[in-house]
């Protein structure tokens, strides 16, 4: 006999289902130019080269990064094979979350804003890799 929930609207149902985590990913290299002279010096000609980069590290802020409230992970577990750095965002209601990815050898940072209503991220980095001294991120989740 099938059985039949009445009273009880769909939303609260929808609302007990764990939300998956959304994949959000930094791109792995960029492509920089080389920093220019501010003010040319006499004899001399400056040349920019374009240099690939690995992303070398995140940070997750509360506000817009340019403000500097970067975030500490809240929790962090570690095992030959990864460790795991988790950030609990869990701010004022009108709190606004920004992703950093930083890369090797510049001081270029790309940045984003997570989606409304993100509350927690996770980190996994390979410790038996590193870039730029830093384990390797190998994936970057959002819930």
């Amino acid at each position: 006999m099938p059985m039949i929930l009445r009273g009880l609207p769909l939303a609260a149902l929808l609302l007990a289902v764990p939300a998956a985590a959304e994949k959000i990913a930094c791109p792995a290299e960029i492509k920089t130019s080389a920093a220019q002279l501010a003010t040319p010096i006499d004899g001399w000609t400056a040349r920019a080269d374009s240099v690939a980069t690995q992303l070398s590290g995140v940070t997750f802020y509360e506000g817009a990064p340019k403000e500097g409230g970067s975030l500490a992970p809240d929790d962090e577990k570690h095992t030959k094979a990864k460790i795991t750095a988790t950030w609990r965002l869990a701010g004022m209601p009108s709190s606004v979350y920004w992703l950093g990815c930083r890369y090797a050898n510049t001081t270029l940072t790309l940045e984003r804003q997570l989606p409304a209503g993100t509350k927690e991220c996770t980190v996994n980095y390979d410790p038996t890799a590193t870039v730029d001294g830093m384990p390797v991120i190998q994936d970057i989740a959002c819930k």
